[in-house]
């Protein structure tokens, strides 16, 4: 027998483990009954990634060392198959497992979880008060129109306008759309570690998302690039189509917003591992080919799992949006609104009680989104962990 082996990136730290010149099937070890007991002793199995191939497993890892050419294929010890490979059928797990799974791992790393989505808040905080203060600017400005007739662009650039805060307030967006990136790897990691028993925390996490995050940004670069290009390719077909004939433009984009309703809900249940991919796939690996090999041919049993946590994430928002619209009308007061003359409108006066309820309804909001996207997050690592995604460290 041919023995074809595929070299680790640093072979010093995996042990060459021993050619299967002359295989024996090993014996088929006990599964564990509970965390913390010894692992399956080292040997070849069957690849949980490539039927038809050996993989070495080290007692406690799969190793990157495959023999292609095998005379049998060993059984998948039953202590690491269900880690590594989902049912043969199409299947996943059952759902009651995965919802309580998902749960009691979410209250499990809740303040890590807190810890890291709190990252991205410092600069959107930011963004939200540099918001206010360029707000109020424009409303002075406007005050200031008001009074000595209609501004035009020239008279706005040399008016007293906060141009600072709207340069700190592009600046902060943008930083924390990154950081945001960068904290939903770094909570794939910690949530996908705790649904296989591995150690891991904050710090750990938080590495890696630093530095395998800027995968995931990547992707989302090239995603809003393709979809730029594809919303000016729409526009253009609609245009063109209105030349002809409004008919014709209105049936076209219909077909378009049809497509486009298609399309989202397909790339959406196939890419909605990526952030988990991202976090724990191989580094020489492809992120999104590991998504898609994960949800091939699943397609209805990861989309019916993603409508249960969307139904599950509106039950959980619903009470806080009831007690938002609840405080909303009570926190504005009437009466001095009421008392103003209309010959002489201040716009502070009218922003003012309306920001104030604007904030307590995001915050109200904020709160249940952080909570939510733990469990969510929770939810598809356990996913891609059932369906066998691509680990680095099996």
């Amino acid at each position: 027998m041919n023995d074809q082996t595929d070299e680790p990136s640093q072979p010093d730290q995996v042990p060459q483990p021993p050619k299967p010149e002359q295989p024996v099937q090993p014996e088929q070890p006990v599964q564990p009954e509970h965390p913390g007991q010894p692992e399956p002793p080292g040997g070849w199995y069957a690849d949980p990634h490539e039927p038809g191939r050996l993989r070495y497993w080290d007692g406690s890892t799969w190793t990157e060392y495959v023999n292609e050419q095998v005379p049998f294929a060993p059984p998948i010890p039953a202590a690491i198959a269900a880690r590594n490979a989902g049912p043969g059928d199409g299947s996943v797990n059952d759902i009651g497992e995965w919802l309580r799974s998902s749960f009691r791992v979410a209250v499990s790393k809740l303040l890590p979880a807190l810890l890291l989505l709190l990252l991205p808040l410092i600069p959107f905080a930011i963004v939200a008060f540099m918001m206010f203060r360029v707000v109020a600017s424009a409303s002075e400005v406007a005050d200031e129109a008001l009074t000595d007739g209609l501004a035009t662009t020239e008279s706005f650039f040399t008016s007293d306008f906060d141009f600072t805060s709207l340069i700190i307030l592009g600046v902060a967006s943008v930083l924390g759309v990154v950081l945001l990136a960068l904290v939903q790897v770094a909570l794939a990691h910690l949530m996908h570690r705790a649904h296989l028993d591995r150690p891991g925390g904050f710090g750990r996490a938080l590495g890696v998302g630093l530095t395998k995050g800027w995968r995931l940004l990547g992707w989302y670069l090239v995603f809003g690039v393709v979809m730029s290009i594809a919303t000016a390719v729409g526009v253009g077909l609609v245009f063109l189509s209105a030349q002809l004939s409004n008919g014709l433009a209105f049936a076209v984009g219909a077909l378009l917003y049809l497509a486009v309703i298609v399309l989202s809900i397909v790339f959406g249940v196939r890419l909605v591992m990526l952030p988990v991919a991202c976090a724990v796939a191989p580094s020489g690996s492809n992120a999104l080919s590991a998504t898609l090999a994960a949800t091939k041919g699943r397609f209805l049993a990861v989309f019916g799992r993603l409508l249960l946590v969307g139904l599950l994430s509106y039950l959980v928002v619903l009470p806080f949006q009831m007690v938002a619209f609840g405080l909303f009308p009570n926190m504005i007061d009437r009466q001095p609104l009421d008392e103003i003359d209309p010959e002489a409108v201040n716009p502070s006066e009218l922003l003012e009680p309306l920001l104030t309820a604007f904030g307590v309804l995001m915050v109200l909001y904020a709160v249940a989104s952080l909570l939510y996207q733990i469990f969510y997050t929770s939810a598809i690592a356990r996913l891609y962990a059932d369906l066998g995604g691509l680990d680095s460290e099996t």
